[in-house]
């Protein structure tokens, strides 16, 4: 939900790049916000509940068009200890494509501890035709696989049509485990239609 901010902060960071002649780059990014007075607007862990928020970084590392590294954090200002950590790789040309994710959040108030990878596999294998299968595994003492999916779609000037299966494990008192298939079509000149069964 959106949250109005009251008083007055200031924002600021570090951001710089390298690009190479040969379509290369490495780009990052440092920040921070204070604020002049405490905002009890956000929640304890939020990152933004105390005048000086945590840091943010990003850094990502392109050295050709079929590599792609990306490192995402945001660490304690005070004991710079990480609350959350993102690494990500995408990997192979267009007719196939590894990626991999790792997410990792430290637990707060709202959340508990989460730390998870995903991997996908897709290919376009023509113009118009493109598949994906991917997972999502937990990685704490008692997890295991959460989910994996499949798609495939169809893609033209005029129809864009998608098959997507999934199946979660999660077993939660209000959320059992589920498996579902969605297909979605969209007529580019009159509408979209999508079902779930």
């Amino acid at each position: 939900k959106d949250r109005v901010e009251g008083g007055s902060r200031v924002v600021y960071g570090l951001r710089g790049g390298l690009y190479g002649d040969g379509g290369g780059s490495s780009t990052f990014m440092v920040g921070q916000s204070y604020q002049f007075r405490e905002n009890s607007s956000f929640s304890f862990g939020s990152g933004l509940n105390e005048q000086k928020s945590d840091i943010v970084g990003r850094f990502t590392i392109s050295p050709n068009r079929f590599l792609n590294l990306l490192y995402k954090t945001r660490v304690d200002a005070d004991n710079l200890r990480a609350k959350r950590t993102e690494i990500s790789a995408v990997y192979g040309p267009r007719f196939l494509r590894g990626d991999i994710n790792y997410i990792f959040f430290d637990q707060n108030n709202e959340f508990p501890k989460r730390e998870e990878i995903r991997a996908g596999l897709s290919s376009d294998i023509t113009d118009q035709w493109s598949a994906r299968v991917d997972t999502r595994r937990d990685l704490s003492d008692n997890g295991g696989t959460l989910s994996w999916g499949a798609s495939i779609r169809y893609n033209c000037d005029c129809l864009d049509f998608s098959i997507n299966y999934r199946r979660t494990f999660t077993q939660d008192r209000d959320v059992p485990p589920d498996e579902s298939i969605f297909v979605r079509v969209v007529f580019k000149t009159l509408g979209e239609f999508g079902t779930s069964f």
